[in-house]
């Protein structure tokens, strides 16, 4: 397979669905985190499009927003942002959120993968910024599958507590 084209369509800010109360706004990083460099690890999770569900493009993108907003609620450090290095803002600025088109069939990238192409399906804005936590990237191949590229940051998260919102099944129970 040739190189991949992904088209970034749309850019949003999703924020939690109901606000971090006043008491959980500071989160303190501890000193480990503190002194760690802005790592962010990356993730993408492959799903394809179900035969039996008809669902269009605007329709899922609604629903991944809106569900995605309420497990914020949730994990509310991830809407935050990091200040001075020491603690975690939680006043509900939000998730950088990208919607990007493929250029391919999901069956085609997966078929004949190239991990030099996988860094396409992860947001890029984060690349100079350092007070992000958490942001996502959803492209929508040309059958309907998507790849949900993830990157969160190492001061709040590690792979245990990534599986733990996977587990909370954002994605899977998002797609209607």
């Amino acid at each position: 397979m040739g190189e991949i084209e992904v088209e970034v369509i749309s850019t949003d800010t999703i924020k939690p669905s109901s606000p971090t109360p006043a008491h959980l706004r500071h989160f303190q990083l501890s000193f480990l985190d503190q002194v760690l460099s802005p790592i962010f690890i990356p993730i993408i999770l492959f799903y394809p499009m179900d035969g039996d569900v008809k669902v269009d493009t605007i329709e899922r993108s609604i629903w991944l927003k809106k569900t995605l907003s309420m497990t914020l609620v949730q994990f509310y450090t991830l809407a935050g942002r990091v200040k001075d290095n020491l603690f975690i803002d939680c006043t509900d600025q939000g998730v950088p959120y990208f919607e990007a088109q493929v250029k391919c069939q999901l069956s085609e990238f997966i078929c004949n993968p190239d991990p030099m192409q996988l860094s396409k399906f992860v947001p890029h804005a984060l690349d100079d910024i350092v007070d992000i936590v958490l942001a996502i990237q959803v492209n929508i191949f040309k059958c309907g599958g998507i790849a949900i590229g993830v990157c969160i940051s190492h001061k709040v998260a590690d792979a245990s507590s990534v599986w733990s919102v996977h587990n909370l099944d954002w994605p899977t129970s998002s797609l209607p």
